[in-house]
C-alpha cells in the first residue's frame, strides 16, 4: 500500500521484543513504534523509537484545535509519524491541560483526535464515527469496533453537533477507550463516563 515492498512480519516482530526489552526490560511496559523508510540508496529499513506508557486518567478532557486537519494524505489511513499538524495540536492540547486535541476539516467536519479516532453518540442516540475519506487514520482499534459493533455509522459528524453530544470517546489502540467528559473546559455528556463507552471498551477487550 505504501510502495515499500515487502516487510517481513517476523523481522518487525523479533525488532519490536528487542527494543521493547532494551528500554523497558522483561515483561515491562511501554510503546514501540517502527517506522519503514528506505535509504538515499534505496535500501528498506525500519527505524525503531520507545517511550513509557506512562500514567494516564481513564476519562479524558479535550478541546476544539485551532490546528486544521491536514486531510487525506498520499497513502489514505496509513499513520505517518512527525506530521507537522499532530504534533501542533497535542502541544495545544498539553498546554491546555487536556488529553487530547479534536481535528476538523476546512468544512468544520470532524475528522480525528490527535491522538485517538473517534466515537460520537449523537443527540438521537446514534454511535458514529468520522469516515476515514476525510483524513482520519483507519486505526486498528477502530476497525476492531466497526467489526464487532455492526451498527455504528461512518457518516460525517459537524463541530456544532458536539454540543448536544451524549458521549465522545477516544478509542487508542494503546490506551485503549477513553471516554471524554470535558470539552474546551465544559463538562460532556454529564461530565462522566456514559453506558456507550463501556460497551465499546468490553468489545475491544472480546478475544
Amino acid at each position: 500500500m505504501l510502495g515499500l515492498g515487502h516487510l517481513d512480519a517476523a523481522d518487525c516482530l523479533v525488532a519490536l521484543e528487542t527494543v521493547g526489552c532494551a528500554h523497558f526490560g522483561p515483561g515491562g511496559e511501554g510503546v514501540v513504534r517502527l517506522q519503514a523508510g528506505r535509504d538515499s540508496d534505496g535500501q528498506l529499513h525500519l527505524l525503531a523509537s520507545a517511550r513509557p506508557l506512562g500514567a494516564e486518567p481513564e476519562c479524558w478532557r479535550a478541546l476544539h484545535s485551532q490546528v486544521p486537519h491536514p486531510g487525506a494524505g498520499r497513502w489514505a489511513g496509513a499513520k505517518l509519524a512527525g506530521l507537522p499538524a499532530f504534533a501542533r495540536a497535542r502541544q495545544e492540547a498539553r498546554q491546555a491541560g487536556c488529553e487530547e486535541a479534536l481535528l476538523y476539516s476546512s468544512a468544520g467536519a470532524l475528522v480525528e483526535g490527535a491522538r485517538s479516532n473517534l466515537f460520537l453518540v449523537d443527540a438521537g442516540g446514534h454511535l458514529r464515527t468520522p469516515p476515514v475519506s476525510a483524513g482520519a487514520v483507519a486505526g486498528v482499534a477502530r476497525a476492531l469496533l466497526l467489526d464487532r459493533i455492526p451498527e455504528i455509522r461512518q457518516e460525517p459528524i459537524q463541530q456544532r453537533e458536539l454540543s448536544t453530544a451524549q458521549e465522545l470517546i477516544a478509542v487508542n489502540a494503546v490506551r485503549g477507550v477513553r471516554p471524554v467528559v470535558g470539552l474546551d473546559g465544559r463538562a460532556l455528556g454529564g461530565g462522566r463516563a456514559g453506558p456507550v463507552a463501556a460497551r465499546l471498551a468490553a468489545a475491544l477487550a472480546e478475544g
